[in-house]
């Protein structure tokens, strides 16, 4: 079996990377290293690293069958959001456009995603459940 997990050089990204490559996957990570660091991924001989945005890959980035992606790829700052909007669009929004599009593409069969609390903003109850409504306070609680 064998994911692509975007973002995956990232503090999330690295965790689930570690996670399906002890469970015996393959994995590919997609990472343009802008936030994510290098460092946070040991060398193992199961795991492909592409520097690389989501964004700019294309089905023949991945010759081998893909069995699931986790999109993890991100412009993780509330505050980035608000300073650098498009830029956070683009990281967030279009590149999901793009994994969308290579699932597509690829007959990929999974995907996971992981969102954010602030689509939540200021909650009414706490904890949140992932049927709380939504109130986004920022361009990254939009995305």
């Amino acid at each position: 079996m064998h994911f692509i997990v975007t973002g995956g050089a990232g503090f999330i990204g690295s965790h689930v990377t570690e996670q399906l490559l002890s469970e015996g996957y393959n994995v590919t990570i997609v990472d343009n290293l802008t936030t994510g660091r290098r460092q946070n991924l040991t060398k193992h001989p199961r795991l492909k690293f592409l520097k690389k945005d989501i964004s700019a890959c294309k089905p023949e980035d991945f010759p081998d069958q893909i069995d699931g992606i986790a999109h993890l790829a991100a412009t993780p700052s509330v505050t980035e959001s608000w300073l650098h909007p498009l830029e956070a669009h683009h990281n967030n929004l279009s590149a999901t456009i793009s994994v969308m599009q290579l699932i597509q593409a690829l007959k990929i069969p999974r995907l996971v995603f992981a969102s954010s609390a602030a689509v939540y903003g200021n909650p009414i109850q706490v904890p949140v459940t992932e049927d709380h409504p939504t109130s986004p306070l920022s361009p990254y609680g939009l995305q």
